[in-house]
């Protein structure tokens, strides 16, 4: 029998592994760069004028660093919105642009993300989430306010509201990771050492080439973990181009890699301080994120709040935005 099918199969690994190695250290040498207060408050105004509201971005000093602000809105009650891993504060400026008509409005990027100081501290991040959360809350001088968190980010304002239930109003928790026992089985590829890298170094360079050819309308990976839809005003590109690789990607690779889910990143049994204050949104068709056995643990809690909506999948903040609000402005303003 001929060697040569196995000697091609090999070597084609062998090239494959080669490439792979230099696109990762590519991507990881990417250099950062510098992005003005004065282009950041253009993209933001831009990028929420497109949606019919008006706001700003600030950038407030904490005990994990300078974390970054777009708040919209007014009002009497005051929301903290938390985005999910891989996005950003204006990765939302359509469901922000629908909440702040009755809400004073405030995304927060978490260390590490959007526009915001690299992570720097060590260990699992629940605490550093919940010192965060803290200290922008009582900087701004918001009186329990709601919070609103996606995906990874209904983690860490989950794991806020169960360390301080006395400091805030109602929460939503949107896709939220942490109520099933084990990750996804997708979430594993995070343990590829250097491939989140080259996924976001290569999609920056993608972004950077079109830009440089005068594309205005930039579409995001399908379904993928960043901003879905086009990017005119810039913003998802000013995101990038903050990072060395994309965004940094710690704190994902210390949750997933902690023994599958570390017990600090599970939000119950701590959620049932919050019954009657805590709503839960699923997709039904989330695959980033599977319902079911959030859905199983949560039977055990019948004070929290639990809404499966046909139909969506795991992006439907950006996807839904106006029916994502609705459901919101229900649950945070309940009448009389």
């Amino acid at each position: 029998m001929s060697r040569r099918p196995a000697e091609l199969a090999i070597g084609a690994f062998g090239l494959g592994l080669l490439s792979y190695a230099v696109a990762v250290g590519v991507a990881r040498r990417r250099p950062p760069a510098a992005v003005s207060d004065q282009e950041v408050e253009r993209v933001v105004q831009e990028r929420l004028g497109r949606e019919g509201a008006a706001g700003h971005h600030l950038y407030l000093g904490t005990s994990q660093g300078r974390v970054h602000i777009l708040e919209a809105g007014s009002g009497p009650a005051a929301i903290i919105l938390v985005p999910g891993l891989g996005g950003s504060s204006g990765s939302y400026s359509s469901l922000i642009a629908e909440l702040a008509r009755d809400f004073r409005v405030l995304a927060l990027d978490l260390p590490g993300t959007g526009l915001s100081d690299p992570i720097g501290f060590t260990g699992h991040p629940r605490s550093a989430w919940v010192q965060v959360i803290g200290e922008v809350a009582e900087q701004l001088g918001l009186d329990r306010p709601h919070l609103v968190g996606h995906s990874m980010g209904g983690l860490a304002a989950g794991a806020y509201g169960v360390a301080a239930p006395e400091r805030i109003g109602r929460m939503a928790l949107l896709a939220p990771v942490g109520l099933a026992t084990e990750p996804p089985k997708t979430w594993l590829a995070a343990r590829i050492p250097g491939l989140p890298d080259l996924i976001f170094g290569l999609d920056g360079w993608a972004m950077d080439w079109q830009w440089a050819h005068g594309a205005a309308d930039i579409s995001g990976l399908p379904g993928g973990p960043v901003e879905v839809g086009p990017d005119p005003d810039g913003y998802r590109r000013l995101v990038s181009r903050r990072f060395h690789h994309g965004f940094d990607l710690q704190a994902f690779a210390r949750l997933v890699t902690m023994t599958g889910f570390h017990p600090d990143t599970r939000l119950l049994p701590g959620l049932g301080l919050l019954s009657k204050r805590a709503l839960v949104i699923f997709g039904e068709d989330d695959r980033k994120v599977p319902p079911g056995p959030a859905r199983d643990q949560l039977s055990h809690y019948p004070g929290i709040a639990l809404e499966m909506v046909p139909g969506w999948g795991h992006l439907f903040p950006f996807l839904e935005p106006e029916r994502t609000a609705a459901m919101l402005h229900t649950w945070l303003q309940p009448g009389p």
